[in-house]
């Protein structure tokens, strides 16, 4: 049987890592860390590799940098700009909760991003299913 000390000293030991600060990671970082790449890609489960498209790990860390304040990219299409930025929201959705805006050509492109690459990514990582629970926040 536990001393109230003994049980008390447990209950802190459970509680404190939920108030330790987030580890110091740029996008890029937590992408290699954690990010998997959805079922419906090509290299399904497979770990995202910054050195596949090094061009975009300056991108991913724009976003969370503090003396960046608009992110404007302009590429070829299917480069993996859309990816970096779902890269992004995973980092934002597990270490720094914030409002995003991503903005779509229409209501629709919004629907098919929100219920289709964007639910895959957070399907497929590990680490953003204990913040997201269910997809129920995408409701569009």
């Amino acid at each position: 049987m536990l001393t109230p000390d003994a049980r008390l000293d447990r209950l802190v030991a459970a509680v404190m890592p939920a108030f330790a600060p987030p580890p110091d990671l740029t996008v890029s970082e937590w992408a290699e860390q954690h990010r998997r790449l959805p079922a419906s890609s090509p290299s399904a489960g497979a770990r995202w590799s910054n050195a596949t498209a090094p061009y975009l790990r300056e991108i991913q860390d724009a976003a969370t940098d503090p003396a960046v304040s608009r992110l404007v990219v302009m590429g070829c299409h299917q480069s993996g700009k859309s990816e970096a930025l779902h890269n992004a929201v995973g980092y934002w959705l597990q270490h720094d909760p914030s409002t995003v805006l991503w903005v779509m050509p229409s209501f629709e492109d919004a629907k098919r991003r929100a219920r289709g690459a964007l639910a895959d990514m957070i399907r497929s990582t590990p680490a953003l299913r204990p913040v997201v629970r269910g997809l129920s926040l995408i409701h569009i």
